[in-house]
C-alpha cells in the first residue's frame, strides 16, 4: 500500500512483451530494448534490469542470494542514493573493464557483514567471480534483490556475441510533459512495425513455423506503482484473497475487542448512575457529560493502542528473524503505521464511548438519587442482550476461522512438497566460456552438425566425469545434475511452447511451460515420485 521508495515513482512504466496466450515477458532481447529506446526517445528514458540468483561467498562461506543484472543508469533513473561508497558508473558497462563492481542492499549489509563500516572495497565472489563491493544503498531500496551488478559482466560471450542479443527488462521514467496514456498509444502503433522488424531478422524456415506467433505478440505498458514484482508482472507479492481474509479476521477481532469493552464500560455505567446525577444535579449538561465520557474512552483506546505497537513490533522482528531472508515482508513501523493507529484508536474509542454517553444521557436526576441503582435494571436487560449475545455469536465465528486457520498453517508446516529438503548440497559451477565460430571459415551445415556433435560429446564427458568423482566420495549417496532447484524464483533462459491436442475434436492448445534440464538419477536424489 505504500509507494516505491524511489524518486517520483507515479513516472516509472515498464515495457513488457506479451504472448498470444495472454503470458507476459518481464525481459526481452536487446534488439527489441533498442528499438524501444531509440522510437520513443522524446517520450521516456529507459533503463534495462534483469534478475540473478546467485551463490556469494564471502569469508569462505557460501550464501544463495537474489540480485539484478543492470545498467549503470538504473539508479540515476530511479533516483536513488548509497548510504556507503557509490553506485555503478558507465565504465563498469564495458565488459572489458578488469575490475567488476557490485553494489548490496542494505539489508544484506547488516545481515551478512554486520553492518561493517569498511565493506567499500572488500571483495566477495559471486558465482566464483571475485567482485569488488563500491556501495551499499540506502534502507528501504531492496525489492527482491540483495546485490546490484553491470549486465554485461553477467552476459555469456554467446549473449555479447554480435546477432546473439541478451535479455533484459526495460523501466523508464516518463519524460515532462508526458502522459501515460501517451506512451501507451504510442508503444500500441508502433507494434506493427516490431513486428515486421523481427519477422524480417528471421531466416524463412523460422518465420514460417513462428511468424503467426510474432503477428500476434503485444508490448502492454504498466506503472511501476502497479507492480510489486517486476520480473513477475502476472504475480502478486500478497495474493487479494490473502488481504481481504486477513483484514476481515483483524476486524472481527477489533469488533469483538470494541463490544468487549463496551460491555465493561457500560456496566461500569451502572454503577455511575449516581455520580452522573449528582454531576447533573450540579449543573453540567448533556454535552459536557458526553465529552467527559468520550475523552475517558478515547484516553483508554489510545492507551491500548501504544501497547498494541509495542505488541506489534515485537512480532515484526521475530517474524524477520526466523522468516528467510527472500519470502520476509518489508513491514516496517513508520509514520503511517502510527498515525494508521492513532486514527483507529480515536475513532474505536469514540465508538466504543458513545453507549455509554447516551445511557449517561438518559439518566434522570430524581429517579437515580432516589432509588439508587435499583432502577438500573432496564440498562442490565439492554446490556444483556445488546452487547454481550452479538459479542458470544462474533467470539464463536472468529474462533471457528481462527481454528481454520491454524490447521491450514499446520497442515502447511507439514505437508511434503514433494522432494527431499534435507541432506541436500548443493554446488553450483560455471560452464567454460562459449567458443565463437570463425568467421573467416566457410561453414556448411555439416559443419555445423559436427561442432555441435562435438560441444555435446564433451559436455556429456564433462558432466559424466563429474558425477563419477562426486558419487565416489564416502559422504555422497547419490548426485545428479539440474539446471534450476524446485520452488526456485530464477527464471529459465527461455520459455518454450507446446502445443497439444484440446478437448474439443480438432482443436490446439498452445501453452508456455518453464521447464528445467535434469540429468538421471535426479528424482531419485530428490525423492520425486511418478505419480
Amino acid at each position: 500500500f505504500k509507494p516505491l521508495p524511489v524518486k517520483a515513482p507515479e513516472e516509472l512504466v515498464y515495457i513488457y512483451s506479451g504472448q498470444p496466450n495472454g503470458q507476459l515477458s518481464a525481459t526481452m532481447s536487446r534488439d527489441l530494448f533498442d528499438f524501444f529506446e531509440r522510437q520513443a526517445a522524446d517520450l521516456v528514458e529507459l533503463t534495462g534490469h534483469g534478475p540473478a540468483g546467485a551463490a556469494m561467498t564471502a569469508d569462505g562461506e557460501a550464501e544463495r542470494v537474489s540480485g539484478e543484472l543492470v545498467r549503470s543508469s538504473y539508479f540515476d533513473l530511479l533516483g536513488v542514493k548509497p548510504i556507503l561508497g557509490r553506485v555503478l558508473g558507465p565504465a563498469e558497462d564495458d565488459p572489458s573493464n578488469p575490475e567488476p563492481a557490485i553494489v548490496i542492499s542494505y539489508e544484506l549489509w547488516q545481515r551478512r557483514f554486520q553492518s561493517d563500516a569498511a565493506i567499500v572495497g572488500r571483495q566477495v565472489e559471486v558465482e566464483r567471480r571475485p567482485f569488488t563491493i563500491v556501495g551499499v544503498m540506502e534502507p528501504g531500496f531492496r525489492g527482491l534483490s540483495d546485490f546490484w551488478t553491470p549486465s554485461q559482466f553477467w552476459a555469456s560471450p554467446r549473449q555479447v556475441f554480435p546477432g546473439l542479443p541478451t535479455s533484459e527488462a526495460p523501466i523508464g521514467r516518463l519524460k515532462p510533459g508526458v502522459s501515460f496514456e501517451s506512451l501507451r498509444a504510442f508503444v500500441e502503433a508502433k507494434t506493427p512495425e516490431l513486428q515486421q522488424m523481427r519477422l524480417d531478422q528471421m531466416p524463412p524456415d523460422a518465420r514460417a513455423k513462428f511468424g503467426d506467433r510474432i503477428r500476434r505478440s503485444w508490448y502492454p505498458v504498466f506503472r511501476a506503482n502497479d507492480l510489486r514484482m517486476p520480473f513477475h508482472p502476472q504475480a502478486q507479492l500478497v495474493p487479494r484473497g490473502l488481504l481481504i481474509a486477513v483484514t476481515v479476521v483483524v476486524g472481527l477481532v477489533l469488533v469483538i475487542a470494541s463490544a468487549n469493552i463496551a460491555g465493561l464500560l457500560l456496566a461500569r455505567g451502572v454503577t455511575r448512575t449516581a455520580e452522573v446525577a449528582v454531576r447533573r444535579a450540579l449543573g453540567a449538561g448533556g454535552w459536557r457529560l458526553t465529552r467527559q465520557l468520550l475523552t475517558e474512552t478515547v484516553f483508554l483506546s489510545l492507551i491500548g493502542g501504544a501497547l498494541g505497537l509495542l505488541v506489534a513490533r515485537s512480532v515484526v522482528a521475530l517474524f524477520r528473524a526466523y522468516t528467510p531472508a527472500r519470502f520476509a515482508l518489508d513491514v516496517p513501523m513508520d509514520l503511517r503505521v502510527l498515525f494508521f493507529a492513532i486514527l483507529l484508536c480515536i475513532g474505536a474509542g469514540m465508538v466504543v464511548g458513545l453507549a455509554p454517553a447516551l445511557q449517561a444521557a438518559k439518566v434522570s436526576v430524581l429517579e437515580a438519587l432516589g432509588a439508587g441503582i435499583a432502577g438500573a435494571q432496564g440498562i442490565r436487560r439492554r446490556l444483556r442482550y445488546g452487547i454481550v449475545i452479538p459479542q458470544v455469536g462474533l467470539s464463536l465465528v472468529l474462533l471457528t476461522i481462527a481454528g481454520i486457520h491454524v490447521r491450514s498453517l499446520a497442515e502447511t508446516e507439514l505437508k511434503d512438497p514433494g522432494y527431499r529438503t534435507d541432506q541436500i548440497v548443493l554446488n553450483v559451477y560455471r560452464e567454460a566460456p562459449w567458443r565463437a565460430p570463425d568467421t573467416r571459415r566457410k561453414w556448411t551445415q555439416e559443419d555445423r552438425r559436427k561442432d555441435a556433435e562435438d560441444e555435446a560429446r564433451r559436455e556429456r564427458l564433462f558432466r559424466t566425469n563429474v558425477l563419477e568423482r562426486v558419487n565416489a566420495l564416502p559422504q555422497v549417496a547419490a548426485s545428479a545434475f539440474t539446471t534450476r532447484l524446485p520452488a526456485s524464483v530464477d527464471l529459465p533462459s527461455f520459455v518454450p511452447v507446446m502445443t497439444y491436442d484440446g478437448f474439443l475434436a480438432g482443436s490446439q492448445v498452445t501453452e508456455s511451460a518453464l521447464w528445467d534440464e535434469v540429468s538421471d538419477g535426479f528424482f531419485d536424489v530428490m525423492g520425486m515420485h511418478l505419480l
